[in-house]
């Protein structure tokens, strides 16, 4: 089946699937083990406890597959007595799918394998109880899965590691089919409400829900979209439980991290769905504390930035206000002396201290930030409403000229030294997004989340009077240069436009297909 492991608790088991006696004795299950990111194997005798743990790492925050098979082993003895029964020789596999790639690319690799004496067939004949995320003890639930499960299937043969390479890459067409005739379970997970699942196998069987939630989400058959037009866009947030993961970028941290650079545009909401503090942009340890983040609050319509030493810069007298319902453009600084800059729509609105820096096992949020420590299991809060676009991460601090350069476009020029993620949000489709950074951090959009319109690069209003005067002059003086080369000038005009005046008016270059259909300026044209 496919699993998403999520955060939970910092030590433990999460049981993928188990087989249990009707009285809650183990027969055989498999576990992710939360401390040491292992999958274990544990049986009724031999390997209980502690189990048999795989060598690889189990991939967190992204889709895999998992598979176990049974096959017939050695004949056993016991005591010096002929052979009674037969070993059984345990396989686990593993296939993770890299971000944004194709599950057809997935090769799968066998991460543990042991010839388990003690789990002969009579054994696995007194299995009463089949479960997927929790083994039994007794008459309740225990070792409790944290995270998504997706497409279980169940054949009553050990298919071999090809095999399972093929039959993982695709939802199965026709399994009640002659060529499906070995699948005895097949659980889709797709009905999305309810407390029970269908069996679309020929053994048309019901499994029940006990306490387990139905998520709309992406799949693990979802790919990068192919975007073929050039359309700005940005995410929209419900100001709920809406927020997007771009945890793969801290894995691209240095080692130790001196200086820091993250930048976003945000439109809050004007409507007030906003949390008093709706975080835009979030680092936060595994465990759920701070590190470092720019927030919004509603109530005094101001974007701050803090940290876990409690270092909050908000006030009006500091980082002044931002309303609501025009796109921002915010940022943040901190250089090696520790030394940090708010940015807000390229102006310096506060600076301050701080030793805080990101790591490699930190996870990154846009749209909100995660509570919770070593004792309590992660969840998200502080959710933003409003939309959130082109956002940024440097392993280095940038220049007030350089924030101001990317305040100035609609897209910042590429190559860019130090920069680590950068996600434009244009896709419009799908539940994924592309780094355009070249590192390939994938952004998923979770629940809560749409496609909206891209940010405005902005000119003051007397700019829209001197840009209109340039192309009345540019109509009267040459409209054959206008219309053979309109994308090209209206384009470097708009650049020059928005790095001239900038303001909250904006007017932006609208592509309309390979062409340039001219400027807006948000009000009746």
């Amino acid at each position: 089946m496919w699993i998403y492991p999520t955060p939970g608790l910092t030590a433990g088991l999460g049981t993928a699937f188990a087989m249990n006696t009707f009285a809650g004795g183990n027969v055989m299950s498999l576990s992710l083990d939360r401390g040491s990111n292992v999958y274990v194997f544990k049986d009724t005798d031999k390997w209980t406890g502690q189990g048999k743990r795989s060598l690889q790492k189990v991939p967190q925050y992204q889709w895999h597959w998992v598979a176990m098979t049974l096959e017939m082993g050695t004949p056993t003895a016991v005591g010096g007595q002929p052979a009674a029964g037969h070993s059984c020789i345990v396989k686990v596999y593993m296939g993770a799918k890299a971000a944004g790639a194709s599950a057809s690319t997935m090769v799968p690799d066998m991460v543990l394998s042991v010839n388990d004496a003690a789990l002969q067939l009579p054994i696995l004949q007194t299995a009463g109880k089949f479960s997927i995320g929790t083994e039994w003890d007794q008459d309740m639930g225990s070792d409790w899965l944290c995270g998504m499960v997706h497409e279980f299937r169940a054949w009553n043969n050990a298919l071999a590691q090809q095999e399972l390479s093929f039959v993982m890459r695709q939802p199965i067409a026709q399994p009640t089919g002659p060529e499906n005739r070995f699948l005895v379970a097949y659980l889709q997970l797709q009905e999305g409400k309810g407390t029970t699942t269908a069996d679309s196998s020929s053994s048309h069987m019901t499994a029940t829900l006990h306490g387990a939630t139905w998520v709309s989400t992406f799949t693990p058959y979802d790919q990068l979209p192919e975007v073929s037009d050039t359309h700005d866009r940005s995410v929209m947030l419900d100001g709920r439980r809406g927020f997007i993961v771009g945890d793969s970028a801290t894995k691209k941290l240095p080692v130790q991290v001196t200086a820091l650079t993250v930048m976003a545009w945000a439109l809050p909401n004007a409507e007030g769905l906003t949390e008093q503090e709706g975080c835009v942009v979030a680092f936060n340890k595994a465990t759920g504390d701070n590190e470092n983040m720019v927030c919004y609050d509603s109530a005094s319509s101001m974007f701050y930035y803090k940290d876990n030493k409690k270092n909050v810069y908000m006030g009006a007298g500091e980082c002044g206000t931002s309303p609501p319902g025009v796109w921002h453009h915010i940022a943040y600084t901190i250089d090696p002396s520790n030394n940090g800059v708010l940015y807000i729509d390229a102006e310096p609105k506060a600076t301050f201290k701080s030793s805080i820096r990101p790591s490699s096992t930190s996870r990154f949020s846009m749209g909100q930030e995660w509570d919770g420590n070593a004792h309590v299991n992660l969840r998200d809060s502080n959710h933003f409403a409003g939309a959130i676009d082109e956002v940024a991460i440097y392993d280095r601090a940038l220049t007030g000229d350089e924030i101001k350069a990317a305040y100035g476009v609609v897209h910042i020029a590429l190559p860019a030294p130090g920069m680590l993620a950068y996600w434009t949000f244009d896709e419009g489709i799908g539940r994924l997004s592309h780094d355009k950074s070249g590192n390939g951090n994938t952004a998923i959009l979770r629940r809560g989340t749409h496609w909206f319109t891209g940010h405005s690069v902005s000119i003051a209003s007397w700019g829209t009077y001197l840009t209109r005067l340039v192309l009345a002059i540019i109509g009267l003086g040459g409209l054959s240069m206008l219309f053979s080369k309109r994308d090209q000038v209206l384009d470097t005009l708009a650049d020059l436009a928005g790095s001239l005046f900038p303001s909250a008016k904006g007017y932006k270059v609208v592509p309309q297909g390979e062409e340039f259909g001219g400027l807006l300026d948000g009000e009746e044209n």
